[in-house]
């Protein structure tokens, strides 16, 4: 059933003011449920009107409107990364620039903007390196990003930053997750857990069984 237009642009305007489980677990589809074009239209102005767009606006203005999103997302991604004495800051510029990427590359994804996510496996934060290797796309890739996750996977000491990658770098072989698959389970484990040339003999494992789509 839709909700009533003025009530929808009033639950939005409210989400903002939260600070419990809604405002954690984001925005979605819901918020724009009957809303007129002309309500549509305040409520974009009223995402994108912060100085800053964070990850949760990126989401919001995406849902709202993706291919005028997508417009601006590029347009913002020309302009070099903000930079901040402060961590949180840091960490804060980083998920919204990756956000921002993610969205592209989802609608329209390109090598340019794919390759500009693989700095990001770099990051000083290790939120921002699992974020890296959980938004990457899967159905094509680069061979930079297939460098980036190859170099979390023998680098990385962030254990859920690690398993990440893995499984990221696993499904652009074509192996998506399985827990009943004992070649699944096996490369995994070696992927994660092995010596060096136990990493080495299960990426050559995963070569024989499939090849990246490259875009």
């Amino acid at each position: 059933m839709n909700m009533n237009p003025s009530l929808g642009l009033e639950r939005l305007y409210g989400f903002f003011q939260k600070r419990d489980s809604e405002r954690w677990h984001g925005l979605d589809e819901s918020y724009f449920h009957g809303l007129t074009p002309i309500e549509k239209n305040q409520a974009w102005n009223f995402i994108s009107s912060s100085s800053r767009l964070s990850d949760e606006r990126i989401r919001g203005l995406f849902l709202l409107d993706s291919k005028r999103a997508i417009y601006l997302f590029k347009k913002i991604c020309l302009s070099p990364l903000e930079e901040s004495e402060f961590p949180a800051e840091r960490k804060a510029f980083e998920q919204a620039r990756l956000a921002l990427l993610h969205y592209i590359n989802l609608v329209q994804p390109t090598s340019e903007h794919m390759n500009k996510m693989c700095s990001f496996a770099l990051s000083n934060f290790k939120e921002i390196r699992m974020i890296f290797a959980t938004s990457v796309p899967e159905k094509v890739t680069t061979p930079a990003i297939l460098n980036a996750l190859k170099s979390m996977i023998f680098t990385e000491a962030d254990e859920m930053a690690l398993s990440s990658a893995v499984m990221k770098f696993m499904a652009i072989y074509g192996m998506d997750f399985d827990a009943e698959d004992k070649d699944y389970k096996v490369i995994y484990n070696l992927l994660r857990s092995g010596g060096g040339s136990e990493k080495l003999a299960a990426i050559k494992r995963l070569e024989k069984i499939s090849n990246p789509n490259f875009i």
